[in-house]
């Protein structure tokens, strides 16, 4: 069942992340038609105003900056508050870390660095502070550009210059922020310092399952010098990141542009950065895609429940008739002509790959018995081996030859390999035509027919079946109009 449009406006597509005390969902909003991170916060129910996270959300759609996710609405209903923001099509810096095996190169991690560092610098300015910085919340586009988001934590600074501890990450959190006293802006540079020693060595030291235990790690200091971790970094950013991780604020640098600063020198070329980044993101095998897309057929593209449902429904048709008109043309009694189509009709309803293969054989039965044995014979071979190839494979396989008899019944059949085309891919498309076809010969000359333009409903050569059959094949229209709808 399709879910509700959230706000009257927006479809939900999916569910990206739950953390404490929100959902984060991709919506299409309706009305722009464009993709939107919904950001979906349930409302106390004693005090709707004091929700945690919804104060903290509007501080967050204060904030407009090329490096910070835009915040394009804030919305609530009873029981929600709906953080509206822009969509990233992309990956976090965590799937980066995951693709890089761990550590991201000097380049890579000097676009990071100067993004993040310039989203924070904007925040700080407007005395905002994150206080949630961690790999998950970095997200970076196909095209690699960085953006932060999440200010789910948030918190304004008072006049004083602090803010009051609200939660956080383990891992990304210094100890004021875990024994939640005031905070400032060097509780920020502590988690982006946190990132950057995860960015360069695939390892977060301070993170655990028990937070007591994450805070005995801070306050003891003793990690491994990033340096020791990769040949390629100088040693001289030890100092910078042990001193952004002091477990002693006034220690640390006192801006994340002090920190910056200090750190840049020891990374890569930002510009270069991004361009691996984007590279590394790019959708993997988007031209394989785009071509086997284009070779599936209408059948293929169609939803799983509708493909089925009308593949079962002309099964079950399709395998009535053709089952009837056996029984009918062998001149079996009639209560057997009835129970025979009756019971094919239910195959083809409950499994159209079987009951089309019973109505097969009803027919190429009916053939033999009704003088041509040679071409019952053939009729069989055929059958088999589009069988094995073909038919077994999907229920659109096993139908689509039996629509050129229906559409026979209205002289449309040069539709026949339209619909083909249209339905499956092209070689499938090509051996349902050619068999599609030569079940035409067959039927247009048991219902009295000498074209395959058009067949009858019912059985219709009583003196037998060689004649009717030799009549159709001597016409040179016929070949002509099954060449056609081969290579059509």
């Amino acid at each position: 069942m399709e879910r509700p449009l959230i706000l009257n406006r927006y479809r939900p597509l999916e569910k990206k992340a739950q953390g404490g005390f929100s959902i984060v969902e991709v919506a299409w909003d309706t009305r722009i038609q464009r993709r939107v991170a919904i950001k979906r916060i349930p409302l106390s129910k004693t005090s709707p105003s004091h929700t945690p996270g919804l104060a903290e959300a509007r501080t967050a759609a204060m904030l407009s900056n090329p490096f910070i996710v835009q915040v394009l609405d804030f919305e609530t209903d009873a029981d929600e508050a709906f953080l509206i923001m822009e969509y990233i099509d992309g990956s976090s810096l965590a799937g980066v870390i995951d693709l890089e095996e761990g550590m991201l190169d000097l380049d890579e991690a000097a676009c990071v660095v100067a993004a993040i560092a310039e989203a924070l610098e904007f925040a700080h300015e407007n005395q905002v502070l994150h206080l949630d910085i961690k790999p998950d919340n970095i997200l970076i586009d196909y095209n690699g550009r960085v953006k932060v988001a999440d200010f789910g934590m948030a918190e304004l600074t008072g006049i004083a210059g602090y803010g009051q501890a609200q939660g956080g990450t383990i891992g990304y959190m210094p100890p004021e922020q875990i024994m939640r006293t005031d905070l400032d802006r060097r509780t920020d540079v502590w988690a982006f310092a946190s990132v950057v020693y995860e960015m360069l060595t695939g390892e977060n030291p301070f993170w655990s399952n028990n937070i007591e235990l994450s805070l005995e790690t801070i306050e003891e200091g003793d990690i491994t010098p990033p340096s020791a971790f990769r040949d390629d970094l100088d040693q001289g950013i030890d100092d910078v990141l042990l001193t952004a991780l002091s477990p002693e604020r006034d220690t640390r640098q006192s801006s994340i542009a002090e920190f910056v600063d200090e750190l840049l020198p020891f990374l890569g070329d930002a510009k270069e950065g991004r361009a691996a980044l984007k590279d590394l993101l790019a959708p993997q095998d988007t031209d394989e895609d785009e071509e086997a897309l284009e070779h599936l057929g209408l059948w293929d593209r169609i939803s799983d429940r509708t493909r089925e449902s009308f593949g079962r429904i002309l099964c079950a048709v399709v395998c009535a008739w053709i089952a009837w008109m056996s029984a009918w043309g062998a001149a079996y009694p009639f209560a057997i002509v009835v129970s025979l189509t009756a019971c094919v009709a239910v195959g083809g309803l409950l499994a159209p790959q079987l009951g089309v293969a019973l109505a097969l054989l009803a027919f190429t039965v009916a053939t033999i018995l009704g003088g041509a044995p040679l071409i019952g014979t053939g009729l069989i071979i055929v059958s088999i081996a589009w069988w094995i190839f073909f038919g077994r494979r999907s229920i659109g396989n096993a139908s689509l030859p039996f629509a050129a008899p229906l559409l026979g019944f209205v002289s449309l059949t040069p539709a026949f390999p339209l619909l083909c085309g249209f339905c499956l891919p092209v070689k499938r498309a090509f051996a349902a035509s050619l068999f599609g076809g030569l079940l035409m010969i067959v039927i247009s000359a048991c219902t009295g027919f000498t074209t395959i333009a058009r067949c009858g409903i019912s059985y219709n050569a009583p003196s037998g079946l060689t004649e009717p059959f030799i009549a159709v094949v001597s016409n040179p229209a016929n070949w002509i109009m099954l060449v056609g709808w081969v290579f059509a």
